[in-house]
């Protein structure tokens, strides 16, 4: 019968080496989920504003931004947050004030012109880093949305510009 001594101290050792590398794994994991996270949110399709409940914009991505500037075509710049959008915001800040046991989403769509239509989606969220709840805001542009479809299309199907 062979017989294998096992060394509790080397168990051990090792055990606490599997434990080092499982903790650099998970930071690893946690910085590099956080740049993913990044990358995917400034790569959507939608725009994403958070706002707080003074109307200060706390985060705009890219394309929030564009959308932004579309519809501040003819109102002043020092006010950044359009007052359509801000609108909405009210909005569900006055439906928390009448009914604060329910949760509520509010979407509206803005027709600026032919192709400029946009879906504006408003929520609660709450941020540890900031304290306070803020409102998400999500802002579809139907023209963009449409021609990134088309595009997709063309490249899936081989077909080239007419």
């Amino acid at each position: 019968m062979h017989t294998t001594n096992l060394n509790l101290a080397d168990f051990n050792q090792e055990s606490k080496q599997d434990q080092r590398q499982r903790s650099k794994l998970s930071c690893y994991r946690t910085i590099n989920q956080s740049a993913v996270l990044q990358g995917i949110i400034e790569n959507l399709i939608d725009g994403i504003l958070i706002v707080s409940t003074q109307s200060e914009l706390i985060y705009v991505n890219d394309i929030a931004s564009r959308i932004l500037r579309q519809l501040h075509q003819n109102s002043s710049p020092e006010n950044f947050l359009p007052k359509e959008i801000w609108h909405i915001c009210q909005s569900l800040i006055q439906s928390r004030n009448l009914f604060p046991h329910q949760i509520w989403q509010l979407s509206s769509e803005i027709f600026v012109d032919i192709s400029s239509v946009f879906k504006v989606n408003a929520r609660w969220i709450y941020s540890k880093e900031i304290k306070n709840d803020c409102i998400l805001i999500t802002v579809k542009d139907y023209y963009q949305t449409i021609k990134n479809i088309a595009v997709e299309e063309s490249q899936k199907y081989g077909l080239t510009p007419r």
